[in-house]
Formats: structure tokens, sequence, C-alpha cells
């Protein structure tokens, strides 16, 4: 038997001796996420020229990335706290984020966005960094 815990899962990660705390997002903040994030993407059904054994037409799916700026920095602001002196956790200003080195940024968001189960979204930033 599977057991299950309904405790968001977290992970402590240092920034020039600065801790901060990722969070795992609700479901209904990653849904929110999610949605956000596919307003960047059009997907589009195209015929590859082949039919299958019926005689139809055999699709294919092209997905196009129509700008995902700051994708990376919305899902850290949504799921990252810098950890103050006294322990407690407040909310990082995207503003803040933005002006962090992209590729910092950049393995940080790989960090939540694994925490989050949200590999496939960036499997697509990775299949379209690699096309461009």
């Amino acid at each position: 038997m599977r057991e299950f815990s309904s405790a968001a899962k977290t992970e402590e990660i240092r920034v020039d001796d600065q801790l901060y705390v990722i969070h795992e997002l609700t479901q209904a903040s990653r849904d929110i996420y999610l949605k956000e994030l596919s307003s960047t993407l059009k997907v589009r059904m195209i015929s590859t020229g082949e039919k299958d054994a019926q005689g139809k037409d055999v699709m294919r799916r092209e997905v196009d990335m129509l700008d995902l700026t700051g994708s990376q920095v919305t899902l850290l602001a949504a799921t990252m706290k810098i950890v103050d002196d006294e322990g407690e956790q407040k909310k990082i200003e995207k503003s803040t984020l933005k002006n962090w080195p992209a590729g910092m940024v950049e393995k940080i968001a790989a960090v939540s966005s694994k925490l989050n189960g949200l590999e496939v979204a960036e499997a697509l930033l990775e299949a379209d960094a690699e096309k461009n």
C-alpha cells in the first residue's frame, strides 16, 4: 500500500550565505502557474502527409514558444522564501530575482520545477532552446 503525506515538501538552498526555502506549491497554485505558462505556448496539429491504416491523415503536434519572459522568476517568486535572522520566512520579490545572474536563476528554477513536478514544462523549455 502506498502512503502519502499532505505536508508540502521543502528544500533549503543558500545564495551568498543567505538561507532560502523552496516550497512545494498547492495544487491550486500549481494550476495557476501552469495556466500562466500555457498562455506562452501555441499548439498546432500539422499533417505529416502520411495516412494511417484507416486512411486518415497522420498528424503531429507542434508547440511554439510565444514568450517565456519571466517564467522562471514567476516560479521562484511563487515557491521561494527568504529566511531572516529570526528564522521567519518572507516572500522574495521578483525585482530581487530579476537582478540575479541568469544561470543561477535557471539552476534554482530547475530545483523548484523538480520539487513541484513541473519537469514537463522544463522539458519544453529545453526543447525550444535546442531548436533555436
